[in-house]
């Protein structure tokens, strides 16, 4: 009980660490927070559930995150009105859920590990909240926290491998079913499960097959992971040719687009990016030693268990289960390492998202590695007072930290995020009577989802025409039954557009120039968009 204990104090630490970040964000995080990208959610659930929208159709991203990211924010949210608080939340039960589903995984791969293991690769998680607090390196509680930013497909993939070294041990058909569920919903929702589950899976199921008395088993994962990717591009389509959403192609979205002449220049961004750590000479140069030392251990145990089990000696099933384990965590690292540089989408750092969760299973791989170590150099009986020592090394660090931050001021800078540039806007369109507006992408939705005036500001490209990315097209057209008109569009904020062809397109409709400060925005006619004439702007003669 009392190592259980010092297990669910981990866990609140972890809980503790991301509000104590998340209460010290400044202007340029809270951007990062709440930006264009991050409001898909929010806007989906407004749209639907508080807006009653009738007949929608929205055009989704590639990855639609449905399950578990939009699940379990629709559920949060229907007792939370804040949509901010609704984000935070549903990113610390993403994170809790990979901490539990990675605890699960290991302690079925590795029967006689105690939760004190567990406990040290959970606290080492914390290691990512202290860059931040120290170095103010957002990103990695960010990802640990963003929803539909392929945190839930890691999050599922977690539980998934669990579930398959379970049918491993006990050989039952249950833990296969719900497998095949959670397969099934996850790469319906996010393609990315192939990297986070579907190879590691392929390198287990080879493995069995190499051995007579286990290939039932493996042509059983075999079927299974076949059956899930199917059913799942099955559902995948039957959710974009459906007469409510359009799933946006990554062939439309450029920087998605493999490029794999680009092999060596994603290889030698993303390389001079994670050397930047080892420069810094600071927690983050400790992080990804961590992880190197994690995946090079890793990796020479499972060389010298693969030697055992090739050479065609009988292993005892808790040495597989170990086996598996290994072999599941070092071929997910590798393909999430590597997919983003062989395929040539790494152009930038806002792509670690596609492979940040590397760092994740490293570190919480120290639970295991611990247990290794600690095994071997018969240093097994000073595993409680290490745990103890490291808990209570968090503990302080995270009162002295909570104690430093002004709660009061932090919950009302992140729960009343107010940008500037909203509220000048605001100001603009309640002195004008204003309600409907275009602006550019990274402008428009946070201005209708933090605006206290109610604004409905929607996306267009940089010429003014409707952009539909991630919206509901009856946004600017109305529904196609015209039982819901279009909106008559009053204003163009010209921030980040280009001001010579959208003028063009306004020509003689311009009735004022509205300006506060950097802020412009441009008063016109009355237009509407229609489905007959797509971007072009039909002013309305009112009398």
């Amino acid at each position: 009980m009392k190592k259980r204990f010092l297990l669910y104090i981990s866990l609140l630490l972890n809980v503790a660490f991301i509000i104590a970040v998340y209460f010290q964000l400044d202007t340029y995080e809270l951007y990062l927070f709440i930006n264009s990208d991050t409001l898909y959610l929010p806007l989906l659930f407004r749209d639907i559930v508080i807006d009653h929208a009738k007949d929608i159709y929205w055009y989704l991203p590639p990855a639609t995150c449905f399950f578990p990211d939009a699940a379990i924010y629709f559920i949060v949210s229907f007792f939370i009105k804040n949509f901010i608080l609704a984000k935070l939340i549903t990113g610390i039960v993403l994170c809790v859920l990979m901490l539990v589903g990675f605890w699960l995984f290991l302690n079925e791969s590795v029967i006689k590990i105690s939760p004190l293991y567990l406990s040290i690769g959970t606290n080492l998680i914390l290691l990512f909240h202290i860059a931040y607090l120290s170095t103010k390196e957002f990103f990695f509680t960010f990802y640990l926290t963003a929803t539909n930013y392929h945190l839930g497909a890691f999050v599922v993939s977690l539980y998934c491998l669990f579930l398959a070294v379970l049918y491993l041990k006990n050989k039952k058909i249950w833990p296969l079913i719900i497998l095949l569920l959670l397969y099934i919903l996850t790469f319906s929702s996010d393609f990315l499960t192939i990297c986070h589950l579907t190879v590691p899976l392929i390198s287990l199921i080879i493995l069995l097959i190499l051995k007579r008395s286990y290939r039932l088993q493996a042509i059983y994962l075999f079927a299974v992971s076949c059956l899930g990717l199917i059913s799942g591009y099955w559902l995948y389509q039957l959710i974009e040719k459906s007469s409510h959403f359009n799933i946006t192609s990554m062939q439309d979205l450029t920087y998605l687009n493999f490029n794999f002449q680009n092999i060596d220049k994603a290889y030698s961004l993303m390389l001079n990016y994670h050397f930047m750590f080892i420069k810094a000479m600071d927690v983050r140069m400790i992080i990804f030693v961590f992880c190197i030392i994690s995946l090079v251990s890793s990796m020479v145990i499972l060389i010298r268990k693969l030697w055992k089990y090739l050479k065609g000696n009988e292993i005892a099933k808790d040495e597989l289960l170990e086996l598996a384990y290994l072999l599941l965590i070092v071929s997910q690292v590798v393909v999430l390492y590597i997919a983003p540089v062989i395929t040539g989408i790494y152009k930038g750092t806002d792509q670690l998202r596609y492979n940040v969760y590397v760092f994740y299973v490293l570190i919480m791989n120290y639970s295991y590695l611990s247990y290794k170590w600690l095994l071997r150099y018969g240093f097994q009986k000073y595993s409680y007072p290490f745990s103890i020592a490291i808990v209570i090394f968090f503990s302080i660090f995270c009162i002295r930290t909570l104690i430093k931050t002004n709660i009061k001021r932090g919950s009302d800078n992140l729960f009343g995020h107010y940008p500037d540039y909203v509220k000048k806007v605001d100001e603009i369109c309640q002195q004008h009577n204003l309600k409907y507006g275009l602006a550019d992408f990274w402008l428009a939705k946070p201005i209708t989802m933090l605006s206290k005036s109610d604004l409905r500001v929607y996306q267009t490209y940089f010429d003014g025409c409707p952009y539909p990315h991630v919206v509901n097209l009856n946004w600017f057209y109305g529904t196609e039954d015209r039982k819901t008109p279009p909106p008559e569009f009053e204003f163009i904020m010209m921030n980040n557009l280009n001001d010579s062809l959208v003028y063009k397109k306004l020509e003689n409709h311009i009735i004022d120039t509205l300006i506060n400060d950097d802020i412009i925005l441009v008063k016109v006619r009355p237009f509407i968009f229609t489905r007959e004439t797509w971007s072009v702007m039909t002013f309305i003669d009112k009398p």
